[in-house]
């Protein structure tokens, strides 16, 4: 269950760099980001917002920038955006579908 995997997942610091998993596909569906992760069968679908994430991790970012650099897209202030999006990454991590970049 992803709660499982969630309780031993630290919380993020703004510091932390994070990236996509390498074994995952990616398309656009819709107006949709579909992600799949093969070896589990397992699929994902991700909204404007959860794209935009999607594409902003294609190379190594810091939550913190990250926060940022959506807080510049998009109508809200830094600290919103990171008390909603926290959880999503931290969900996202423990499904596997990113990582913290080495």
């Amino acid at each position: 269950m992803v709660e499982d995997r969630m309780e031993t997942l630290t919380p993020l610091s703004h510091s932390t760099l994070l990236i996509r998993s390498d074994d995952i596909l990616a398309a656009e569906l819709d107006g949709e980001t579909v992600l799949l992760k093969i070896e589990r069968g397992a699929y994902f679908g991700l909204d404007d917002i959860g794209g935009e994430v999607w594409r902003l991790l294609e190379t190594p970012l810091a939550a913190g920038d990250l926060y940022g650099a959506l807080s510049g897209r998009y109508d809200a202030d830094a600290a919103t955006i990171e008390s909603d999006l926290a959880p999503v990454l931290v969900e996202m991590m423990g499904e596997g579908l990113i990582r913290v970049a080495a």
